[in-house]
């Protein structure tokens, strides 16, 4: 049962609740709505003067329940069937709660209401100082890793403040600008679709997010801070975030400017900064590596970071609500990274690649999103949600690479590449929304749209050579590459949703789509002569198009219960993938594939404080217009990539299950989290390893040069589980957090149009010991294991073992007089990886800060970064052809001495004593009905 409900109806239940004795108003108190024909939930909290409104309500027979610690539960039955205010409504006191303050007050930390989980920050002590980051970092199922944040197992998408969207879709943008002092509540659940939010059929497409409910007293006001540092080496931080909250209308400024590696924003903002990461399993990462390095913290290579950001959201007049952000970064990465590359393969020997690289970047970005919600009448409404996006990349790099078999060397180059890219994304979503007189029955239209665009230019100087048994030989390459890509797609949803008794729903939907793709690749090679870049190559060109049409048809069946919900869909797809090349050769092929597309979920509530949730989805994909076009990369002269026209789509089959078990008395959290996925026509690499001089598409491939292309392949699986269980130590005045879980993955290669399985197994765990003695004194000793099983079927040579394990403390402490310290010590440790590589290191870094004026709004503090000069970047990558460790530099030792000023300037009343008390033990409030 999922307590967020959505109604294009505009009924709202309002009232006031008070002491029934003193007839003072109670703050925070718990007000919770229920169906009694579904058992949806709406919900609300009392404001400082006890009211309470609760919108978006549609017409039936409820029961409302009020809640609040210390005093008995009142409910009642309540028919609705228009605006109703049920006045003044008193609760009694329970001397039998109000005498086992102590004990609840340990109690409150985890609550399960329905589909959601439920945070009070309040039994997670933080310092001062902290973000919400900080604060969530604490709590058991949430995991934050390399600016990632995971709960219950899952990616967090989507950060929610009291149930707007803060920043879209940038959980860690909006997690860090917020501090954690004003939080009550933190929500975790799966958000469903909007189609699936306003008809109550689940369609499998949700995302985790986080809901922040703030505090009473402090969701109105100016609050935010200042920072600006200057250290040794001409490092420098300084930046800002301001927060205006008024109600319904809340605006948020932030900026940052620094050149010591920190950002705060998504991958999505990168463009062409992250090679291509397809087709790697099983692996981890140290201090840097992939796209989601290029999130925060410390990141590989010496990163300049100038950003600047706005959030609003607001509600204009009753039936208008708008949301919206614009972001602008701009990132400068100097980079220098040693790659050491063993192939999967005895049939031609050991084969190994070395590689130093370094690179010079800049990358430019610009996002706005927004989202526009209209209620036309009781039964109508509409959403629009555009979004922009301009990207402006330009990078320097030189790469030395070798190849070697056993030892003796094949073949090497020495390149210089500069590129520049500019890409541009526009999309739009507007759905319709209509609500019938019967109940449960509805009709929705979803149409949507967006526009990508990538343009770059690419030079290339090297100088390469190559040897084998008889003879060598060397060549120089000059070389300018144009491309230009498009991709256009259109896609709607109509769906009717009609009810079958007084517990079932039916469901009947259409959906069709279309995406159109071009890609325009254009090579030339230098003439010496006019000093230009004038002769085209064909063998390196190409210009080809595609285009890929689905039309799908279903239907389902959902079964709601009390405590349960089952729900099943089939639907048929039949999709139409085209290719056209025009140069240098001209050629057409069609495709047509005929697929059922089923799906089903399970819910169970199987008591208050537990309940289990059972997934099951198919999907199709189609190949990317790079993966079709047959086309020769020669970027790196020794390893050529290309693409494969004749590519099927991809189908994946995958399960989710997750169960969670909290129980309040003893303040414990269990959790459990399993997926399982099997892909059909997998697209995998095939990858050919030349024993002899010999040429692809026309262009020459040396001894022991390579040139990987996409395959479709099958036998892929993976499957991984996650375990938490958290819980108090009260002797400690800490939460003691274990986690645990394992993976396994199949993930089929050609080496030499032989099948090799890459087949990876894993097994991890951990623990969080957070402090809860007070905001003075806060620390956190977490450690994080991992042992990987590498075993391949082509070259049982190469299978490999490797461990690797984070242990860090953090501490912060307000000496007393103004005065703060704070040390945050890491040790990473690896075993098993390539020879030269660093196997431990240390990370230590401390401050020293003095905090003066009103509420000690000012600070200044002197930092030390990577005291031992250690810091270092890590990685392992396990694909279907190779085994790779990748060593990069990253910042390096520095002093910084920052002046910080906090604003807090909070407009709610001020809260008494007594009312502070009762607020501080109530039970965790619901979210707010969405609307």
């Amino acid at each position: 049962m999922s307590i967020f409900s959505v109604s294009a109806q505009d009924y709202s239940i309002s009232g006031n609740l008070f002491d029934s004795k003193s007839n003072e108003p109670l703050i925070g108190a718990n007000v919770l709505l229920e169906n009694k024909s579904d058992q949806k939930v709406w919900g609300a909290t009392t404001a400082v003067d006890g009211s309470f409104t609760i919108k978006n309500v549609p017409g039936g027979d409820y029961v409302i329940k009020l809640s609040f610690i210390g005093y008995k539960l009142y409910e009642r039955e309540l028919s609705v069937s228009g605006n109703q205010n049920l006045g003044a409504l008193k609760l009694e006191e329970d001397k039998e709660l109000l005498d086992e303050v102590e004990v609840v007050e340990i109690q409150d930390r985890v609550q399960q209401l329905g589909d959601t989980t439920q945070y009070n920050a309040d039994a997670f002590k933080v310092n001062p100082d902290a973000s919400a980051q900080d604060l969530i970092a604490k709590m058991p199922g949430v995991l934050v890793q390399n600016g990632e944040v995971q709960a219950q197992g899952e990616q967090v998408k989507k950060v929610l403040v009291d149930g707007k969207e803060f920043f879209s879709t940038d959980p860690t943008l909006a997690l860090q600008s917020l501090p954690a002092e004003i939080i009550d509540k933190i929500q975790v659940y799966d958000e469903k679709s909007e189609q699936s939010q306003f008809t109550g059929f689940d369609d499998g497409n949700t995302q985790k997010t986080i809901n922040i409910l703030t505090k009473a007293g402090k969701n109105n006001g100016h609050f935010g801070k200042g920072y600006v540092g200057y250290g040794t080496d001409n490092r420098y931080n300084g930046g800002f975030n301001y927060n205006y909250f008024n109600g319904d209308q809340r605006v948020s400024l932030l900026g940052n400017f620094n050149n010591i590696n920190l950002q705060n924003f998504s991958t999505e903002d990168i463009l062409g900064a992250v090679g291509n990461t397809s087709g790697r399993r099983g692996g981890f990462r140290g201090g840097g590596g992939g796209a989601e390095d290029f999130l925060v913290g410390q990141q590989t290579g010496i990163v300049t970071t100038n950003a600047f950001g706005v959030n609003y959201s607001d509600e204009w007049g009753k039936k208008f609500k708008v949301s919206g952000n614009y972001f602008f970064n701009q990132t400068k990465n100097n980079s220098q990274s040693i790659t050491n590359r063993e192939y999967y393969t005895d049939a031609i020997g050991g084969q190994t690649y070395a590689q130093n690289d370094s690179s010079h970047s800049n990358n430019l970005n610009h996002r706005f999103n927004m989202r526009m919600e209209y209620e036309i009448d009781e039964n109508n409404s509409l959403l629009f949600r555009p979004s922009l996006s301009v990207q402006d990349y330009t990078s320097y790099s030189l790469l030395d690479g070798a190849t070697f078999n056993e030892g003796q060397l094949l073949n090497s180059t020495t390149s210089l590449t500069e590129s520049n890219q500019i890409g541009y994304k526009l999309a739009g979503d507007l759905l319709y929304r209509h609500k019938f007189k019967k109940k449960r029955r509805t009709l929705s239209l979803s149409l949507g749209s967006d526009y990508d665009s990538k343009d770059g230019l690419s030079t290339t100087a090297s100088e390469n050579f190559f040897s084998d048994t008889i003879s060598s030989s060397s060549y120089n390459l000059r070389q300018q590459s144009d491309l230009y890509t498009t991709s256009t797609s259109y896609n709607a949803s109509l769906r009717f949703t009609e009810p079958v008794g007084k517990a079932g729903m039916l469901l009947m939907d259409y959906s069709p789509s279309v995406t159109y793709s071009n890609s325009d690749k254009r090579t030339y090679s230098y003439d010496s002569i006019t000093g230009g870049y004038d002769f085209l190559q064909d063998n390196l060109s190409n210009v080809f198009s595609s285009s890929y049409t689905k039309q799908e048809v279903g239907a389902g069946y959902m079964l709601r219960q009390k405590g349960s919900n089952l729900m099943f869909r089939l639907n048929f797809q039949n999709a139409e993938l085209v290719s056209d090349q025009t140069y240098p050769q001209e050629y057409d092929l069609t495709r047509s594939f005929n697929t059922f597309l089923p799906m089903a979920m399970y819910r169970k509530k199987i008591s208050d404080t537990s309940n289990i949730r059972i997934f099951y989805r198919s999907a199709s994909t189609a190949p990317t217009v790079s993966q079709l076009q047959d086309v020769v990369d020669n970027s790196n002269t020794l390893q050529l990539t290309g693409g494969n026209s004749e590519l099927d789509q991809e189908v994946r089959h995958f399960v989710v299950g997750n169960y969670a078990l909290n129980t309040p008395k003893k303040s414990r959290t269990f959790f459990v989290f399993g997926l399982a996925e099997y892909k059909q026509d997998y697209i995998g690499t095939s990858t050919f390893i030349a024993d002899a001089d010999t040429s692809i598409n026309g262009y020459p491939l040396a001894a022991g040069s390579q040139y990987s292309t996409p395959e479709n392949m099958d036998g892929y699986f993976n499957a991984k589980t996650t375990l938490t269980y958290g819980f108090p130590v009260t002797k400690l005045k800490s939460n003691l957090n274990l986690s645990g879980g394992g993976g396994y993955t199949n993930a089929p290669g050609l080496i030499n149009n032989i099948t090799n399985n890459a087949r990876t197994t894993n097994v991890n765990g951990g623990a969080v010991l957070g402090s809860n003695i007070s905001e003075k004194v806060d620390f956190t000793v977490s450690y994080n294991a991992s042992y990987n099983f590498v075993d391949n079927t082509l070259a049982t040579v190469t299978d490999n073992n490797y461990f690797n394990q984070t242990t860090s403390f953090k501490f912060n402490w307000l000496l007393g007089n103004g005065f703060v310290f704070n040390t945050d010590l890491t040790n990473t440790y690896y075993s098993g990886l390539s020879e030269g590589i660093d196997q431990s290191y240390w990370l230590w870094n401390a401050y020293i800060g003095y905090k003066f004026m009103k509420k000690d709004a000012a600070e200044i503090k002197l930092s030390a970064f990577d005291i031992l000069g250690q810091n270092t970047s890590i990685s392992r990558t396990v694909s279907e052809t190779y085994l790779e460790d990748v060593e990069t530099t990253v910042l390096q030792q520095y002093v910084m001495l920052t002046f910080t000023y906090t604003l807090r300037a909070f407009d709610g009343p001020k809260i008494s004593d007594e009312e502070k008390r009762r607020h501080d033990m109530m039970g965790p409030p619901p979210p707010p009905g969405r609307g």
